[in-house]
């Protein structure tokens, strides 16, 4: 099924994952639906950004992706309604664009509040997007996206030293507590920074690791989660490993 779609996070949990993450973006008219992409180029076939664009003017573009799998852009709500009882890891991930952090978190929040508030993980690369939950005065659990990249926001906390050790607790007080985990690039994956990130106890939740040498690795650093494109393909590769 095509990502970030209801489907797709229904067929995950069939499939045998125990949480799934998704990507949560505002429309041009302050709606919150989900897509990865910047661009709708690569899934729609046209041109223009969610950010740009009216909910009524995304809700019946169709989708498809490379396998020829389609689907449609879901709203929030949708999803709220379909994953308000399950259990497991949601992992929302913020999806900053042209620099509406603040005004994503917002969004979020309320809508979570509305919902009752379950008890999400909340993710993103960009600092003012998880910084404004400082002032929302919710417990949701905070995670820091981190890329292989040093422009990213949250490089220094995966410095493998008293800088890293710095840079984690200063993190902390800057998305207002409940920092919960880290979820790094799987190429930043070594002994020196499983150690500094739980040293400050913290989970370490991988990305995007799509086959069994890469699964091994991780399953060989005893991180915490994988986050996976293939959720039945590593179920599977889990049980012929004995390992589930």
């Amino acid at each position: 099924s095509v990502e970030n779609t209801l489907d797709a996070l229904r067929i995950a949990f069939v499939e045998g994952a125990e949480g799934v993450e998704f990507d949560v973006q505002l429309t041009a008219d302050g709606e919150l639906v989900l897509f990865h992409d910047d661009d709708l180029s690569a899934l729609a076939g046209v041109s223009g950004r969610v950010v740009d664009l009216p909910w009524r003017a995304l809700r019946d573009v169709e989708l498809r992706d490379r396998y020829g799998h389609t689907g449609r852009i879901p709203h929030f709500d949708d999803v709220l309604k379909l994953l308000c009882d399950q259990g497991g890891v949601i992992n929302l991930e913020l999806k900053v664009v042209a620099g509406n952090g603040a005004a994503l978190t917002e969004a979020v929040i309320t809508s979570l509040l509305a919902a009752d508030l379950p008890p999400w993980l909340l993710s993103s690369f960009d600092r003012e997007a998880l910084t404004r939950l400082a002032s929302c005065g919710v417990p949701l659990g905070r995670a820091l996206l981190i890329d292989d990249d040093t422009q990213c926001d949250w490089w220094a906390a995966a410095e493998p030293d008293a800088q890293g050790e710095a840079a984690l607790r200063e993190a902390s007080a800057a998305v207002g507590g409940h920092l919960r985990a880290v979820h790094p690039h799987g190429g930043l994956v070594t002994a020196d920074r499983l150690a500094l990130w739980r040293g400050a106890d913290l989970a370490v939740n991988v990305w995007t690791l799509n086959d069994p040498q890469q699964w091994a690795l991780a399953v060989g650093a005893s991180v915490d989660a994988v986050i996976t494109d293939d959720p039945g393909g590593m179920a599977a590769w889990l049980v012929a490993e004995g390992l589930a």
